[in-house]
């Protein structure tokens, strides 16, 4: 707010100054569009030939997981410190996901939206699904067992 200013802004409009703009009508009313450009570069990394171990290329996607939910968080909520056991759990099933979707996208497709997979597929044999983070895994195999599902239903 305000509480000093130039004085005639405390008068009537009407004593306002004038403006002395010398535009014609049609410049005035003529409306004025911003452009929006939006370029994407994408460029295929093989991410999977930088890393020699897998445990190495988990903790760097865990890093940079951190990095991006630190960004989006204040200074007193953000995580220091070692790696927790969830963030390298989130930061394999990342993995998972990025392989899964370089092989078998078609497959994840068709698996999302609730239909079988074609008998051209190679995971056809397996009855795949696909859990609620679309990770693939296999049906049927243990569907009685005790085991626990990670253990009934492996991820392919």
């Amino acid at each position: 707010m305000w509480w000093k200013g130039s004085t005639w802004l405390s008068k009537n409009k009407d004593n306002w100054p004038q403006s002395e703009l010398n535009q014609n009508d049609a410049e005035l009313n003529m409306e004025q569009k911003k452009e929006k450009l939006m370029v994407m570069v994408t460029r295929q990394v093989e991410f999977w030939n930088l890393y020699s171990s897998l445990s190495t290329f988990q903790r760097t996607v865990a890093y940079c997981l951190r990095f991006s939910d630190k960004c989006k968080k204040n200074k007193k909520e953000r995580v220091h410190g070692s790696l927790s056991q969830s963030e390298l759990n989130n930061a394999l099933n990342c993995l998972i996901k990025l392989a899964q979707q370089e092989r078998l996208e078609k497959e994840i497709r068709q698996l999302s939206k609730g239909l079988q997979v074609t008998s051209k597929s190679v995971l056809r044999t397996l009855h795949p699904f696909c859990d609620k983070d679309n990770i693939i895994h296999i049906g049927e195999r243990l569907r009685l067992s005790d085991l626990k599902f990670a253990q009934q239903h492996p991820i392919v």
